[in-house]
């Protein structure tokens, strides 16, 4: 298998809307001695997009996630409001 080429960290907001204030992704790529923040106002499908972009480019990407292990069994629409 071919090494990791680039590294990227997502702190996932548990924050219920469309651009949760906490929501951040780092980038870190073979040979830099530390990760930089990617300065954005993200949404959740924003971060998608992004990692189908890297996808698509065939980058080797390891991906690391900040978030809940599950959502709530029954959240009646609280959790994400419209989706």
């Amino acid at each position: 298998m071919a090494p990791f080429t680039t590294f990227i960290a997502i702190d996932w907001s548990g924050q219920a809307v469309e651009r949760p204030k906490g929501l951040a992704v780092a980038r870190c790529t073979e040979g830099s001695t530390a990760p930089e923040l990617i300065d954005r106002n993200w949404s959740r499908h924003d971060i998608l997009d992004y990692l189908a972009h890297l996808a698509a480019s065939n980058t080797r990407a390891l991906i690391g996630l900040d978030l809940s292990p599950a959502f709530p069994f029954h959240d009646e629409a609280a959790y994400f409001p419209g989706w």
